[in-house]
């Protein structure tokens, strides 16, 4: 039996992994999905955020969460250079900032994009 392989027009997938695009799609406001995936993913957060604290994301993707979350001064970091990002081409597992400079730090659905997760936990 040989596997199911769908044509280049059935492939929904195409666009995996491809941020401007994602942000397009997000800036554009009309997938009710992805923005209640993201509200879901990130407002929980606030009932432990204060909105004067200093925060920063790391593995931030399409930025979304600064709409998100309360606090007012929130860095905004991945290991690309999207226009949107507020430091670009930071790597989670050796970002080399400050860790007294900021009250919380944001990680949220990168784990499974480290190349080693668990040295991530060990230096954090």
């Amino acid at each position: 039996m040989r596997a199911y392989q769908p044509n280049s027009k059935q492939n929904r997938m195409h666009h995996a992994g491809d941020l401007k695009f994602a942000r397009s799609a997000y800036e554009r406001g009309t997938n009710l999905n992805l923005l209640h995936l993201l509200k879901e993913r990130f407002e929980w957060m606030n009932h432990f955020i204060r909105a004067d604290w200093i925060g920063l994301e790391l593995g931030s993707g399409i930025g979304a969460s600064r709409v998100f979350i309360v606090s007012k001064s929130l860095t905004i970091t991945d290991f690309n250079d999207s226009a949107w990002l507020d430091i670009t081409n930071i790597d989670a597992c050796k970002t080399k900032l400050p860790s007294s400079s900021y009250d919380f730090v944001i990680v949220s659905n990168i784990i499974h994009h480290l190349a080693y997760p668990g040295s991530f936990f060990l230096k954090h």
